[in-house]
């Protein structure tokens, strides 16, 4: 369990929580999770409850923005500071694994991955909800130690991408998986398996 603790003042100034997310410089808000596995959004600063943990999913705040569910519906909200939704769209809400999927979280670039109705399917799209790919690959997993994703695309075939979602390696691939100390990749095509570097080299 966590609390925050201001040095300052020498005292904890929060109550216990089973997770307190991070933020980021110059933000405030941070999201937080306890045993009813409900969400809600605090001030570091005060220990102060913004929202209450009562949304079904809550993501930590990335240049603003956030992924809320709240507790009536079924859908993902992209909501800024103020709570208020910033795309006219809204996504489903896919709650398998989610805690470590990676989906609705913009990366550092500001690239998010959503999946699309029922969860077969993956497309990103950026901070303005613009769509960088569309929603028509059946898996993307951010790569272990690196800054590169692997996509498997509608035919079953295997690729790469940067953290911008720019191709390196293009889907050609049977199968792509890291190796142990994730410094390069095994590669097969054709029932051949070679090792290769993040740009198919």
């Amino acid at each position: 369990y966590y609390r925050l603790y201001d040095h300052d003042r020498d005292k904890f100034i929060s109550k216990k929580y089973k997770k307190i997310g991070s933020v980021e410089y110059g933000d405030s808000l941070a999201v937080f999770t306890n045993d009813n596995e409900r969400y809600g959004y605090l001030n570091i600063n005060t220990g102060k409850i913004v929202v209450p943990n009562n949304l079904k999913f809550a993501t930590d705040f990335y240049n603003g923005i956030a992924a809320i569910v709240p507790e009536t519906e079924t859908q993902v909200h992209f909501v800024n500071s103020e709570f208020e939704d910033i795309f006219d769209e809204t996504f489903f809400f896919y709650e398998d694994d989610i805690a470590d999927s990676g989906l609705y979280r913009f990366n550092e670039n500001g690239y998010c991955i959503v999946p699309a109705e029922e969860g077969s399917l993956y497309g990103v799209f950026n901070s303005t909800g613009d769509w960088i790919l569309e929603p028509i690959y059946s898996d993307i997993t951010e790569c272990r130690q690196v800054p590169y994703y692997i996509i498997k695309n509608s035919a079953n075939k295997y690729g790469v991408v940067d953290t911008c979602f720019n191709w390196t390696i293009e889907p050609t691939y049977d199968y792509i998986q890291q190796t142990y100390d994730c410094s390069a990749l095994y590669a097969t095509k054709s029932s051949v398996q070679r090792m290769i570097d993040y740009h198919g080299i």
